[in-house]
């Protein structure tokens, strides 16, 4: 880890930031789950950019790459020309009523199977999660969720 000369505002979230990312990894020790550093990928999608930027800053590894992105059409964009270990979405993109991340569901699973897709979303009722489930999402989470207890269930799974 490299320690900043002069500690200032950012030095000390740097430094904040490298400490989380190293208590997750001896806490992934410490109960026999294998940390796996080859270079992965997660795409993470949400409207809010304060989101995008908090969950990108606690994931990102110099192993792991997160692109963001605040709509479908970004979504999509970048689908088509990485490939992904992992999508992160929200349901809800627009703040409207409409459920956009149900299809980015079906378009990441169309193409990239492998893919593992963990939905975010503060409209969690049964039907929605069933619903989500369906289409093919691995994991279904209610926000807010805590950025260190997704890091580490994103290690779990081999990333």
């Amino acid at each position: 880890m490299i320690v900043p000369y002069h500690l200032n505002s950012k030095s000390i979230n740097y430094l904040s930031l490298a400490l989380m990312g190293s208590t997750v990894e001896r806490a992934s020790k410490r109960r026999g789950i294998q940390m796996n550093h080859e270079n992965k990928r997660i795409l993470l999608v949400d409207d809010e950019e304060v989101v995008l930027f908090g969950y990108s800053m606690v994931l990102s590894e110099p192993w792991l790459s997160v692109d963001t992105a605040e709509s479908v059409i970004e979504a999509k964009t970048l689908l088509s020309n990485h490939a992904y270990n992992a999508a992160i979405l929200d349901l809800r993109l627009s703040n409207s009523t409409a459920l956009e991340g149900m299809d980015l569901i079906v378009e990441v699973k169309n193409s990239q199977a492998k893919c593992k897709i963990f939905v975010l979303t503060a409209y969690g009722d049964d039907e929605t999660r069933l619903r989500a489930k369906t289409l093919g999402a691995d994991y279904f989470l209610e926000k807010p969720v805590d950025p260190e207890g997704l890091k580490k269930m994103l290690f779990e799974v081999g990333l």
